[in-house]
């Protein structure tokens, strides 16, 4: 019970990982303790609760970002060009287009948000790992049930042999851009 005492809450600890004040280590170790040495329901929870606070998040910087984001949408207007969007099909309502923000914003919003992409890679390799003896059915489930966003170790590297002599020319800050710059412009022609 004095563990629980002396640990810092997880709005705080989450704040600590987007602003980047922890080390890999020290985030390791909170993970550890929290989910009680890996337990897989509570790393479930955990991951959970770190989607709920990127989309919160994701909210607030849409809303301090939003002049940014009205003068693309003024840009692409006055250039003839459509904004990009994203389809959104509620349940019993018919899709609906929705500005993709992040794009407009050339990827702002995720690369504020990349500390916390990290985690939950992290969180999820260690579900992967205390969960082993899986079925190929239940590994299924468990990979649907993995959020969007999570960077595969195939999505840091390069895909082709051209791409592979640029990604090792970028600096840090390139490499860790680089995913998110390869994600939100796939789909251009």
């Amino acid at each position: 019970m004095e563990a629980m005492k002396d640990r810092i809450s997880l709005s705080d600890f989450l704040t600590l990982v987007e602003e980047e004040v922890l080390d890999r280590f020290e985030v390791l170790d909170y993970i550890e303790e929290v989910t009680k040495n890996h337990q897989p329901h509570r790393l479930k929870a955990l991951l959970d609760e770190v989607d709920i606070h990127i989309s919160i998040r994701r909210d607030e910087l849409e809303f301090e970002y939003r002049d940014r984001i009205i003068a693309a949408l003024d840009q692409y207007s006055l250039q003839g060009k459509e904004p990009p969007y994203n389809i959104i099909t509620l349940p019993g309502a018919e899709p609906k287009k929705v500005h993709d923000k992040d794009k407009l914003l050339n990827g702002a919003i995720s690369m504020a948000l990349y500390p916390l992409y990290q985690l939950k890679q992290e969180i999820v390799s260690i579900l992967k790992i205390s969960v082993p003896n899986v079925t190929p059915k239940q590994g299924q489930a468990l990979h649907r049930s993995q959020p969007q966003q999570i960077l595969s170790q195939q999505d840091l590297a390069p895909s082709t042999n051209g791409e592979f002599g640029f990604y090792y020319h970028l600096t840090e800050d390139g490499k860790k851009v680089y995913p998110i710059v390869k994600e939100l412009y796939s789909k251009v022609k």
